[in-house]
């Protein structure tokens, strides 16, 4: 007489979540992690491409000292860059712009895309590094600005305009094109290591960014700023501080059209409203 059939299906029981649990463990909470760390640091590199390319743009038009551009003092140096950078960048969407970067600092709020939970006491801290500052106004972001000739002919071209201006001559005496008119900006980040991750605890991310621009920025100053760098170029300028005793002089009998003269005048060249909206 056969005896009944032995059945393993209570043998079987629970054995999908256990292949699920041991899945989830090796396989997709790890993932899960690396993927939220990831995306963390795809945002801090578009963040920071961005910020190179705000610091070469703003080189481009303030200069980092007052050589050569008396009596216009647009000047801005790397720090201001790098402050402007940061809390426009970097800040939440709610961060007001300030003309004062001190403020602009004090009141600077990171982007929430940029925190991570790196399971101290529930805290979420920024992913990237403090690299300066102190209290309310820390720094994350690094930028330099370095400023060189252009190479090739135009540089070469340059050199020797500003060789003309610097002999004093009466016509190219304030001609003080650039001579270095490439514009290098340099942005960089320090970032944490993953948490919870043993195995990356020595990564030590460094991410740098380089932004070169190639630009002689000579009428950015406003049209003052253009007005003095060309006057000496009008031969009839030198006669601009007797000006009046000329057309005085002129505006006489058939030379009162004289009297409209204007010695030396320069139009600089105006930027039509509608390309300012």
């Amino acid at each position: 007489m056969l005896g009944k059939p032995v059945s393993f299906n209570k043998l079987q029981h629970g054995q999908v979540l256990a292949e699920f649990l041991v899945t989830a463990i090796l396989v997709l909470i790890p993932s899960f992690i690396l993927v939220l760390t990831l995306g963390k640091y795809l945002e801090s590199k578009q963040k920071l491409e961005v910020a190179a390319r705000y610091v070469a743009w703003e080189r481009t038009v303030w200069r980092s000292n007052a050589s050569g551009w008396s009596p216009v003092h647009n000047i801005k140096s790397d720090a201001v860059l790098r402050s402007e950078a940061q809390t426009r960048i970097f800040a939440t969407r709610e961060q007001p712009i300030f003309t004062d970067h001190a403020r602009a600092l004090n009141e600077f709020q990171i982007d929430p895309l940029l925190n991570y939970h790196y399971g101290q006491n529930g805290v979420y801290e920024p992913i990237v590094r403090e690299v300066g500052g102190g209290g309310a106004s820390l720094i994350y972001l690094g930028a330099t600005t370095t400023e060189h000739a252009v190479p090739g002919p135009t540089g070469a071209l340059d050199s020797a305009v500003n060789s003309l201006s610097s002999l004093g001559l009466p016509y190219f005496s304030r001609f003080d094109l650039g001579a270095n008119g490439a514009h290098t900006a340099t942005a960089s980040l320090s970032l944490h290591n993953p948490a919870r991750m043993p195995e990356l605890a020595s990564l030590n991310l460094q991410m740098s960014r380089s932004v070169t621009l190639v630009t002689d920025s000579w009428n950015a100053g406003g049209p003052t700023h253009v007005r003095r760098r060309v006057e000496g170029l009008t031969p009839l300028g030198m006669f601009e501080p007797v000006e009046n005793v000329l057309t005085g002089a002129l505006a006489i009998g058939p030379f009162r059209v004289a009297r409209r003269l204007e010695l030396g005048y320069i139009d600089p060249d105006q930027v039509p409203t509608q390309y300012l909206e």
